[in-house]
Parts: C-alpha cells; structure tokens; sequence
C-alpha cells in the first residue's frame, strides 16, 4: 500500500544529509573540550559485542593528538579499540575532528572505562566509564530494532489484523475469471485428521471455480477413493492412475491429471486461506504468468496461532539458488506444466525445488502475491530437514548440468546453497580498476591482498591516477609495476570526478570483465577473483557484488535498495558477518537493486552498453544508478556472501559531509538521481516485500501498516 507523507518541501534525501551534518554540528558547538559518545552498540560474532564510539575534539594548531585506551572489569574479556575512519569538520569557522572506533567486547557487555590519551605526553585527558548495563540495554535495543519478521513474536496479532482488514476489502470485490484452478493433495500413507483439515480449507475456497485431485500411493488409493466417493462433491476427484510409493511419482501423477488453467500442489495438513483462491485468481488476470506464488506461514505445535510468516521477494534467481524460498505451494499454467517431460518430478525429498529449478528454466513470465495464503502444519523434524536437503542438493546440481553450466554447489550449516561457478574455457581477462590519488598506505595492502587471493591468473591492474601530490605515491607505483607485470598506471588528470575517472580506466582495460574497487578495500576471500568471474558464465547476470565488512568484522553491505521514502538502504548493515539475515539474505546469495561501487564487477561489454558511469554523478549515487541502468537491461544485479572484503569506508576520499563544497554536490546529486528514475523513487523496489517495514534494512514487520490498514477499515 502506497503511504502517505506530508511533504516538506524537500526530498528523503536532502533531508537525511542536513539531518546528520545538524546532529553533528549541533554537538561539536555544544562542547569545546573533547568527549566521547556511544553512536550503537551491535551484537557481533559469537557472544561479542561491538560498541561503536565517536570521540570528538575541537582543533587548534597546538591541540594534542588524542587517542583512545580502553579497560573492562575483571574476569569479563578482552577488548579491542578499531579506527574506523575519522573527518575533520569546517562550519562557520568552526573545527572539530571526530573520530569514530569499535570497541570489540570478546564477551559480550562489560564494564568498560574508555580513557582519552595524549599521543605525546601520555598523559590522560578524559576518562569516561561505561557500565555493562547500559551496553548491554544498548545492545538489547539493537536486537529488538534489528529483529525480522520470521522471528517476530508479535506476528499472530499482526496476522489477526491483517486478515481482518483483507477480509473486508476482498468482500467488496468479485472474481470474474472463467479460470479453473486444480489443487493436487498427495497420500502416501494412512489417511488421517492432516487429510481432511486440507480438504476442508479447499472446500471453503469461494468466488472461483476449483477442483481438488487426490493423488494417492498404492497402498492408499481404494481407501482414498472409497472416501472421496463419500464426499459426494464432483469438484474432488482421484487422479486416474495408481502410483508407486514415490511421493515425486504420486505429485506428478496428480499435476498430470489436473484439467485446471493453473495447477498446484497442497501437500496433507497444510491448509489454504479462506480468501487464497480469490487473491491468485484476481492475480493471474492481470498477466500472462506461467507460475504464481505467495507468502506463507506456520502453524504452531497447537494449531491455534500462526508463526514464522515467510514474506517473500518477487522473482529472484539467486535467492533460488540459495533455497528454495518459493516452497511447496505455488501455480504452475497448464501451458507449462505441457512443457515438461514425463519424469520432471524424481526426488521425492525435494520435489518442490526441482519443479521450481525446472520451472526457471521454462516460464517467461513467474508472479508473486505478497499475501499470506499458505499455512504450513508444524515444523519439520531435524531427519525430515535433513533428507530435504540432501534431495536439493542433487535438485540443484541436475539444475545446473541441463543449464550446461560448471557448478561446484556446497551447503553450509545453516542449509542454504552457496555455489561456484567456474569462469569458463577461455579462462577471461579480468581488468581490475582502481582509482587513486596519494594513499598508498590504503593502496599498498589492496594490491597485496589482491595478489594473495584472487586465486585466479588472468587479471590485470590498471591503477588510474588522479592528481597525486606526494612523491612517495609516484616512488610506489614504479614499485609496483616493477615487481608485478600485470600492474599498470594511467594518469587522469582533470579534477575529481569519480564517475569520469572509473571511466577513463575501463577505457584502458583489455579484459572481457571489469573489477571496479576502491583503493580502501582488501580482499580476505581466497580465490574470490575466480568466484567473481564466475557468475559472469550465466548470460542472464549483469553486475556482481560481494559482502563488504567494516574493520570491525560488522556487515557494511550485503545488497543495496530504497526505502519506501526514497532513502538509500544497506541491507542487513551492521549485523555480525557470520549472521543468517533475513530467510537466509546475508548468509545466502540473492538479485538485489544494487551493489555498492567499492566493488563491482561486469562485463566490459555490458558497462559500455549501459554507457558507463554517469559523469552528471560525480562523487555520489553514480554506481546506484549504474545498477539500475544494467538491471533495466533485462540483467541481473547479483550479491554474493562468498566473497568478501574490508572496505575502509571514507579511507581515501573521506566523508562528504566534511568538505562545505562535496556536501553541498553530494545533495544536488542526490536529487539529480532522483529526477534520472522518478518511477523507482515513487513506486519503491520490488525486492522487499510490502508487508515489510520499508524504512529498516532488516526486514522487519511492518506493524504500523497493519494497524493503519485496521484503522481505515474501521
């Protein structure tokens, strides 16, 4: 649902960057000695705990250089002071630096004196104590404002809402669809209670024309047919042959014998929302959809309250690769289902994901409907995970082989998929650029660390060089071309124009692919060169970015979109890089808007189709807008968690916010992207889904939307 905002006369963007530089400014003229302040306090890795700080000092040209020491209470860890980037402020004549650090609480929250130091003296001149409890209400904060919707405990009172104020609505509205839709219930063993609960939410479907087909086991089918004789209802029916005691054999038998316009399978215990049929018929109207999906939920142990509700993105193929998000319940066109076959269905553990693996291959057009319409019974035990797994990973493999594509797939404790993709025969030329300007203490360890891991031979270096004035810089790069062949300087010499400047060095690069990389980042992935380039073996992919960490081992970006006001958002930002996400979106790969241009890589061919960076973009939003040029191409803009690297965020260029001239460019900009994609600003992204909170990077529930829908209806 579109919300409504009262304007202010400004856009979400503006009024993001003068509210920060407010903040900021606000306290540094409020305190001329110098102090500390807590800016989060996150959960990290393991028990950890990650305190962020920003230390302020006002500056004089005689003003000591402070630095931070800090001491926790007996018998409670270690702790760990990290530099994150730091920016001297000018406003109206006024100077301040601030600095902002980690502390890395080992154990989590403890007491915890932070003293500043005189870099030259030693003497101390602020001492400042944190007790544990308030890191750790901090950090308890944190978890509640970073907590999805998978495991929101509030979830049952927002479904209750949700479908009351659905209800009332769909009330009002009439299916005209002639379309018949065929419901495929599987038998394997003995009938009973899960049975009839899914015949019986079936039976309430109303306002479409359904049947419902019992495809039933050997050992099953007279009793199975005996009671659906019973029934006395045309509209269920047994499908027309026997089949072995294959559960993919009896789903097959049962989506073969369908008559249905749409067919889809509702395996026994799960049961449909009164309102289900409804929603995808009036969904399957407005397009040619050759397969539909929905959300979901679960039941709990009771069956009384629901739980665990699965708020799904719209068509995404790396996701798929990663899991099988889409589930058991989705319709596939008879027209497909023709397409397919006889066989499509073997692996009776994972039949689901192998007719959605098989369905990605055929269908032109696959839908989504962001409404809860499937409820699951209760969970699966730990033995029925665990075949299922096994059986996707033989699903996804098979996959692969018929895409013809070379695939090492390897699944991690959490389930989820993660796959190599080997770059192919000809082996391509990957032209890594990287812009620079002095900085060779940020340089140095990028190249090293590249040298290190890319695990793959067949790359270049061309460092594009932008009005160095250190000679040191100079000394270094004849260095480094000396030791390293492979390593190129080019000179670009007008002023600063970060979109002009990765420009003219893709203009000098010789490889089919392009690495795009800050000069501020180090690979720590081994063989994250190959593993790039190896997506780009997929015709359908465009842009492919990896998972970037602060030097505190916090998620700085695993995936790039807009919040529904038009805000810039980092998904899954500063939780722990060994982290779950969302249904599996950090740890797991997904097609998202956008990956940050510290790292990028695509082909050279696809970055000159879309024109290259818009140099209208100088400073900000050029690779944001990049990424929806490539995406608006028909490609694919992928994440992928199996590389990553440190960015040293604002390491070389420092922060727009602290240069009177960037800030004031970095909000034209801004405004500028908006004006360039009107549509994207005012419709919002498709990849988070509406039921979510749009203005959170960690796929909460959106409450506030619930209780406004109620509100309306009321």
């Amino acid at each position: 649902m579109q919300k409504h905002r009262r304007s202010t006369g400004m856009s979400p963007f503006v009024a993001n960057v003068l509210t920060v530089v407010r903040e900021r400014f606000g306290r540094a003229r409020q305190n001329t000695r110098p102090y500390i302040e807590i800016t989060g306090v996150h959960a990290g890795s393991g028990s950890s705990a990650v305190m962020r700080i920003a230390i302020s000092q006002p500056l004089a040209d005689d003003a000591p250089i402070l630095e931070p020491h800090c001491t926790t209470g007996p018998r409670t860890g270690q702790c760990r002071v990290i530099h994150l980037h730091g920016m001297e402020l000018l406003h109206r004549g006024w100077r301040q630096r601030i600095d902002d650090y980690s502390v890395v609480l080992s154990r989590g929250p403890a007491d915890l004196t932070i003293s500043l130091v005189d870099g030259e003296s030693g003497s101390t001149v602020l001492r400042q104590e944190f007790p544990a409890r308030q890191i750790d209400a901090l950090l308890r904060e944190f978890r509640a404002q970073s907590c999805n919707a998978y495991d929101d405990t509030n979830y049952a009172d927002w479904a209750k809402r949700r479908n009351a104020t659905r209800a009332i609505a769909q009330a009002e509205q009439d299916d005209t669809s002639d379309s018949l839709f065929s419901l495929v219930v599987p038998v394997e063993s003995a009938i009973g209670d899960p049975f009839f609960d899914t015949l019986a939410s079936i039976a309430q479907q109303r306002g479409c024309r359904w049947e419902a087909i019992v495809a039933a086991s050997e050992d099953v089918y007279d009793e199975a047919a005996a009671l659906v004789a019973s029934l006395g209802d045309a509209r269920v029916r047994m499908a027309g042959s026997t089949a072995p005691a294959h559960r993919a054999h009896i789903i097959e038998t049962g989506l073969r014998a369908a008559d249905g316009d749409f067919a889809a399978v509702v395996m026994p215990g799960d049961t449909l929302d009164a309102q289900c049929l409804l929603h995808i018929s009036q969904f399957a109207a407005t397009g040619n959809y050759d397969f539909i999906y929905c959300d979901e939920d679960s039941w709990d142990a009771t069956r009384r309250r629901v739980e665990r509700p699965l708020f799904k993105p719209d068509w995404n193929r790396d996701f798929l690769y990663a899991r099988n998000y889409i589930g058991s319940f989705a319709f596939a066109s008879a027209a497909l289902l023709r397409t397919l076959a006889p066989g499509f269905l073997s692996i009776d553990d994972a039949w689901d994901y192998e007719l959605a693996l098989r369905v990605s291959e055929e269908a032109h057009s696959i839908g989504h409907v962001p409404e809860v319409l499937y409820h699951r019974r209760a969970k699966a035990s730990k033995a029925q995970v665990h075949d299922a797994n096994c059986g996707s990973l033989d699903a996804l493999r098979e996959h692969f082989a018929r895409r013809g594509l070379a695939a090492k797939v390897e699944q991690d404790d959490f389930g989820l998929f993660h796959t190599c993709f080997e770059p192919g025969d000809d082996h391509p030329l990957v032209s890594i650029i990287i812009p620079n300007k002095d900085h060779i203490g940020y340089l140095a360890p990028c190249l090293d660390s590249i040298g290190e891991n890319a695990g793959y031979d067949r790359y270049e270096i061309v460092i594009v060089e932008n009005n160095s004035t250190d000679l040191k810089t100079f000394a270094f790069y004849e260095h480094a071309t000396t030791r390293d062949k492979r390593i190129r300087v080019v000179f670009f010499e007008g002023e600063f124009n970060y979109s002009k400047v990765v420009n003219f060095g893709a203009g000098h690069a010789r490889g089919n692919l392009l690495l795009l990389l800050n000069n501020d980042t180090r690979a720590i992935t081994p063989g994250f060169l190959r593993k790039m380039a190896g997506y780009f073996t997929r015709p359908e992919v465009g842009v492919v970015g990896p998972r970037l960490l602060y030097e505190d081992g916090l998620v700085q970006h695993a995936g790039l979109f807009l919040y529904g006001d038009g805000r810039l958002g980092f998904a899954n930002q500063n939780l722990p890089a060994d982290g779950f996400g969302y249904l599996g979106n950090l740890a797991g790969a997904w097609d998202c808007p956008a990956v940050l241009g510290a790292c990028q890589m695509v082909r050279t061919a696809t970055f000159w189709q879309a024109e290259g960076y818009c140099e209208d973009l100088a400073i900000t939003c050029n690779d944001l807008d990049f990424c929806w040029r490539v995406r608006e191409m028909g490609l694919e803009v992928a994440y992928t968690p199996d590389v990553q690297f440190v960015h040293n965020e604002y390491g070389s260029r420092g922060s727009d916010l602290a240069d009177e001239g960037r800030k004031a460019q970095s909000i034209r900009e801004g405004e500028l992207l908006r004006k360039r994609w009107p549509f994207l600003f005012d419709r919002g992204d498709c990849f988070i889904n509406p039921n979510l909170d749009q203005s959170s990077p960690y796929f909460r529930l959106d409450h506030a939307d619930a209780e406004e829908m109620r509100n309306r209806a009321q």
